[in-house]
């Protein structure tokens, strides 16, 4: 079984996927339109799990303290939001 920080890690790379993803249709690349909207369901389970394990201010700084730069930094915004609802 993983730990509370390997899972927190697994989650932020599944966070920075979707975030370029986004980015990615959001240019116009068609093809990761499928990819996003099966990766966009992960996000509550993620959003739960922080919940649960008390890790959801870690997410919450971890959007905070990351430079997206560039096209990436609505993208990042936008699923921000998500974790401050």
């Amino acid at each position: 079984m993983k730990t509370t920080n390997e899972q927190r890690i697994a989650a932020i790379r599944v966070i920075n996927n979707i975030i370029t993803l986004k980015t990615n249709v959001f240019n116009g690349c068609e093809a990761d339109e499928l990819e996003l909207e099966k990766e966009s369901k992960r996000l509550e389970g993620i959003k739960t799990w922080a919940i649960n394990n008390d890790q959801l201010q870690e997410i919450r700084s971890y959007f905070a303290s990351k430079n997206f730069g560039g096209h990436n930094q609505f993208a990042a915004a936008e699923v921000a939001s998500f974790f401050n609802a």
